[in-house]
Protein backbone atom coordinates (compact mmCIF):
# COMPACT_ATOMS: atom_id res chain seq x y z
CA UNK A 1 0.00 0.00 0.00
CA UNK A 2 2.03 3.37 -1.26
CA UNK A 3 0.82 5.25 1.78
CA UNK A 4 2.12 3.20 4.17
CA UNK A 5 5.06 4.13 2.93
CA UNK A 6 4.54 7.86 3.61
CA UNK A 7 4.10 7.46 7.52
CA UNK A 8 6.71 7.05 9.66
CA UNK A 9 7.26 4.24 12.13
CA UNK A 10 5.01 5.76 14.87
CA UNK A 11 2.17 5.99 12.29
CA UNK A 12 3.03 2.13 11.06
CA UNK A 13 2.25 1.13 13.52
CA UNK A 14 -0.71 2.97 14.94
CA UNK A 15 -2.44 1.95 11.30
CA UNK A 16 -1.51 -1.98 11.80
CA UNK A 17 -2.81 -1.79 15.11
CA UNK A 18 -6.19 -0.14 13.54
CA UNK A 19 -6.15 -2.19 10.91
CA UNK A 20 -5.69 -5.05 13.34
CA UNK A 21 -9.10 -3.70 15.30
CA UNK A 22 -11.12 -3.69 12.30
CA UNK A 23 -10.05 -7.00 11.08
CA UNK A 24 -11.93 -8.41 14.52
CA UNK A 25 -14.32 -5.97 14.32
CA UNK A 26 -18.07 -7.41 13.67
CA UNK A 27 -18.82 -3.82 12.03
CA UNK A 28 -18.79 -2.57 9.06
CA UNK A 29 -15.62 -1.09 8.68
CA UNK A 30 -13.80 0.19 5.35
CA UNK A 31 -11.15 2.83 4.96
CA UNK A 32 -10.27 5.23 1.70
CA UNK A 33 -7.47 7.00 0.08
CA UNK A 34 -7.41 10.90 -0.52
CA UNK A 35 -9.37 10.02 -3.61
CA UNK A 36 -12.00 8.37 -2.04
CA UNK A 37 -11.19 4.86 -3.46
CA UNK A 38 -11.05 1.92 -1.36
CA UNK A 39 -7.86 0.96 0.45
CA UNK A 40 -9.34 -1.27 2.77
CA UNK A 41 -12.53 -3.30 3.71
CA UNK A 42 -12.66 -5.78 6.85
CA UNK A 43 -14.37 -9.22 6.97
CA UNK A 44 -17.44 -7.33 7.97
CA UNK A 45 -17.51 -5.78 4.73
CA UNK A 46 -16.99 -9.40 3.34
CA UNK A 47 -20.33 -10.90 5.49
CA UNK A 48 -22.61 -7.94 5.08
CA UNK A 49 -22.09 -8.15 1.04
CA UNK A 50 -22.58 -12.05 1.08
CA UNK A 51 -25.39 -11.51 3.13
CA UNK A 52 -27.20 -8.99 1.37
CA UNK A 53 -26.68 -10.56 -2.41
CA UNK A 54 -23.48 -8.82 -3.01
CA UNK A 55 -20.47 -11.47 -3.24
CA UNK A 56 -19.16 -9.74 -5.99
CA UNK A 57 -17.79 -6.59 -4.46
CA UNK A 58 -16.06 -8.64 -1.39
CA UNK A 59 -12.21 -9.36 -1.01
CA UNK A 60 -9.99 -7.59 -2.79
CA UNK A 61 -12.30 -6.85 -5.86
CA UNK A 62 -13.45 -3.77 -4.24
CA UNK A 63 -9.76 -2.23 -3.45
CA UNK A 64 -9.23 1.23 -6.20
CA UNK A 65 -13.02 1.19 -6.25
CA UNK A 66 -14.26 4.83 -6.02
CA UNK A 67 -16.88 4.91 -3.44
CA UNK A 68 -19.05 7.59 -5.33
CA UNK A 69 -19.60 5.02 -8.29
CA UNK A 70 -21.53 3.20 -5.70
CA UNK A 71 -23.42 5.59 -3.85
CA UNK A 72 -26.43 6.43 -5.04
CA UNK A 73 -26.72 10.39 -6.62
CA UNK A 74 -29.63 11.55 -3.60
CA UNK A 75 -26.53 10.94 -1.47
CA UNK A 76 -23.69 12.08 -3.15
CA UNK A 77 -23.81 15.70 -1.93
CA UNK A 78 -24.12 14.46 1.67
CA UNK A 79 -21.06 12.20 1.65
CA UNK A 80 -19.14 14.78 0.03
CA UNK A 81 -20.26 17.24 2.64
CA UNK A 82 -19.19 15.10 5.27
CA UNK A 83 -15.98 14.31 3.85
CA UNK A 84 -15.27 17.81 3.55
CA UNK A 85 -16.23 18.22 6.90
CA UNK A 86 -13.51 16.19 7.70
CA UNK A 87 -10.84 16.86 6.01
CA UNK A 88 -11.05 20.70 6.95
CA UNK A 89 -10.58 19.67 10.51
CA UNK A 90 -14.31 19.64 11.18
CA UNK A 91 -13.40 16.92 13.51
CA UNK A 92 -15.41 13.47 13.38
CA UNK A 93 -19.04 14.07 13.58
CA UNK A 94 -21.67 11.55 13.71
CA UNK A 95 -24.02 11.05 10.66
CA UNK A 96 -27.46 10.10 12.07
CA UNK A 97 -28.77 9.38 8.73
CA UNK A 98 -26.37 5.85 8.53
CA UNK A 99 -24.47 6.08 11.79
CA UNK A 100 -21.34 5.94 10.27
CA UNK A 101 -18.42 7.67 11.92
CA UNK A 102 -15.91 9.57 9.47
CA UNK A 103 -12.43 9.42 9.86
CA UNK A 104 -9.37 11.22 8.01
CA UNK A 105 -5.10 11.62 8.31
CA UNK A 106 -3.37 13.13 5.97
CA UNK A 107 -1.37 10.27 5.10
CA UNK A 108 -4.05 7.46 5.07
CA UNK A 109 -7.40 9.48 3.59
CA UNK A 110 -11.06 9.44 3.81
CA UNK A 111 -12.94 6.65 5.22
CA UNK A 112 -16.34 5.72 7.69
CA UNK A 113 -16.39 3.38 10.27
CA UNK A 114 -19.58 2.19 10.82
Amino acid sequence: MEFVSLMGSAGRTRFFRMIQALEASPAVSYILDARHQFIYCNPAWDSFAESNGAPQITGEVVIGADLFDAVPEVLRAAYSRAFSQVSEGGGCGRNHMNAQVPIYSANIGCGFIF
